[in-house]
């Protein structure tokens, strides 16, 4: 089957996006503060555990997935392109056929995004680092906004793939970064539709805001029912799944749904050809990927508690959709 004509062909393809926590390598670097993540520093990050990380993460994408072609697979918190490349040689990775994109950050500790893609599937045209800036805070350096347009057989898709600023601090004290990247983000989707009406367009990544917070239902205007869409608007895949009580990151028994796959408004419409199947997305939580915690209950299996190794995964859960194509 030829990529041309792929896109004509009913299927089912999975996207999802899934913040990895610390995905480092055992090596100093000398421009980013990732000493803690050697066999020397507080983590005693050794090459043992760093391939036990890769195996976890490894197994979840599989898990995810579930025999149904990956699509894309948006990542946060990876250190460089080497642990990527070391990543996609894992045989649960390779099998997926994946390609990937990213820049390094302008972050302290070297952590960023990258998009994952499937090869036979999807064609990058366009690549994009997007660096936000804060004029009442012009020293904090923020992660980049990857953004990727390319063609999924013959139709065209935006992929915009986020880390929004920590909420470190407290929400309320870093809230104005995190409205001024959606403000920015707002402005590079409004050019897109400005240039193109029916535009498809992703957006994805750990937000550090949940569904209904400002940054995202007001300044990134993404709806939260599809009753109140309108052509252009974006729609909230997780805005269901986070009513429900679901989450993706728990911090000392708070749970919040940080991390989200959003969508232009033509995915979940009557005339959609690529389609969200029931217009929402999901967390996948499987009891392996939990731990209960004495104080705070069942809780995301991370890697470290403290400064503890104790082998899980992630502090995150990984979100995910299927697109259908007609």
């Amino acid at each position: 089957m030829h990529l041309s004509t792929f896109a004509q062909d009913a299927g089912r393809y999975k996207i999802i996006s899934y913040n990895v926590e610390n995905l480092f390598d055992t090596v100093a670097s000398n421009k980013y503060r990732d000493k803690d993540f050697t066999p020397t520093g507080k983590f005693e990050w050794n090459t043992q555990r760093y391939k036990a990380k890769l195996n976890n993460l490894s197994k979840v994408v599989d898990a995810v997935c579930d025999s149904t072609p990956l699509l894309f697979l948006g990542v946060c918190e990876v250190e460089n392109k080497k642990v990527v490349k070391h990543w996609l040689k894992n045989p649960l990775m390779a099998k997926h056929h994946l390609g990937s994109i990213h820049f390094n950050s302008m972050d302290p500790r070297g952590i960023s995004v990258a998009l994952l893609y499937n090869k036979k599937l999807f064609t990058p045209k366009v690549k994009e680092a997007i660096h936000p800036r804060f004029d009442l805070d012009t020293s904090y350096k923020a992660r980049n906004i990857l953004y990727v347009k390319g063609n999924f057989g013959k139709e065209e898709i935006h992929v915009f793939l986020n880390h929004w600023s920590t909420r470190k601090g407290g929400a309320e004290k870093s809230d104005s970064r995190r409205v001024e990247t959606a403000k920015l983000l707002r402005k590079k989707i409004d050019e897109i539709q400005a240039a193109n009406t029916n535009a498809k367009i992703i957006v994805m990544g750990d937000f550090n805001d949940p569904p209904f917070a400002k940054s995202i239902s007001e300044v990134l205007n993404a709806k939260q029912s599809e009753l109140t869409l309108k052509e252009n608007s974006l729609f909230n895949l997780m805005s269901e799944s986070a009513l429900r009580g679901k989450y993706t990151f728990d911090f000392a028994g708070e749970q919040d749904m940080l991390d989200q796959i959003i969508v232009s408004e033509n995915f979940v419409n009557n005339n959609c050809r690529l389609c969200i199947d029931k217009k929402r997305g999901y967390v996948f939580q499987p009891k392996w990927l939990m731990y209960k915690s004495s104080k705070f209950g069942p809780m995301p299996f991370r890697t470290y508690e403290g400064f503890k190794y104790v082998g899980g995964f992630s502090d995150h859960l990984p979100v995910y959709c299927d697109l259908i194509v007609k």
